[in-house]
């Protein structure tokens, strides 16, 4: 009686060419997803850009606030500017880093290290009209907006998944358009 005691060479082969392939599918799915989220959170940002444009053109006056959560997700919230109310809320996992780029020398700060970066519209033009670092996280009327950013001011916003994938939102201040 013969015994069999172990695989042959050609069956061992099959095996590691098997686990190759699903080594393989299974990180090229984990980099298409990662990226994925990085996408889904810059069109969501970039979709509430363009509707607070249109809210200050149309009827009121808004602005949109940029800060952190107690569990560090990042929050855009888009406020009506004459009673505060919020219009819109969208909340970043803090697994889609996010960076604040701004070309004002005097507060090259990423957004972590701000309470708050607000940015309002002109109600006439659609463009940005001022900008504005830190300040109070809750606004009380036009009290507490923090360091009005110089220059062109935030230029953009940087979205990134820390390895793979990295989208910048661009932010043009004479038009008040958003792009990437």
């Amino acid at each position: 009686m013969k015994r069999n005691e172990g695989l042959s060479l050609i069956e061992l082969i099959v095996v590691i060419a098997i686990m190759t392939v699903l080594i393989s599918v299974v990180g090229i799915s984990v980099t298409v997803i990662s990226r994925q989220k990085v996408s889904n959170a810059v069109e969501d940002v970039k979709v509430l850009f363009q509707t607070a444009q249109t809210i200050a053109m149309s009827k009121d006056n808004c602005h949109i606030a940029i800060d952190r959560n107690s569990d560090g997700d990042t929050v855009f919230t888009l406020y009506s500017s004459t009673n505060n109310n919020v219009l819109n809320r969208i909340t970043i996992s803090k697994k889609v880093q996010v960076k604040i780029v701004a070309n004002d020398a005097a507060n090259p700060h990423p957004i972590g290290d701000v309470d708050v970066v607000r940015i309002y519209y002109d109600r006439v033009s659609g463009a940005f009209s001022d900008m504005y670092w830190g300040g109070a996280t809750t606004l009380s009327g036009e009290s507490g907006k923090g360091s009005k950013i110089a220059g062109n001011g935030v230029t953009g916003i940087e979205f990134t998944n820390g390895t793979s994938s990295t989208i910048t939102l661009k932010l043009t201040k004479l038009t008040g358009r958003v792009s990437y």
